[in-house]
């Protein structure tokens, strides 16, 4: 279910930064709720991410590395 709410998530924000690319910022107000959901701009790379999205990403990495045990062998 979560591979597919990150697709999801993946379209609306490909459809969000093609909009502002075309048609130039939204306004305060929409900016303003995206940031309450979690959806930022990113200036350097001019387009939308999900801050949940990063965490995510951060967590599972930080899983993966600290997750394994000197003492277990595999």
């Amino acid at each position: 279910m979560m591979h597919l709410m990150g697709n999801l998530e993946g379209e609306a924000l490909d459809r969000l930064t093609a909009t502002r690319r075309q048609r130039g910022s939204p306004t305060p107000e929409v900016e303003e709720m995206l940031a309450i959901v979690g959806v930022l701009w990113d200036e350097d790379n001019e387009e939308y991410f999900s801050v949940d999205a990063v965490l995510r990403r951060v967590e599972e990495e930080t899983i993966k590395k600290y997750s394994k045990s000197p003492y277990i062998e595999e």
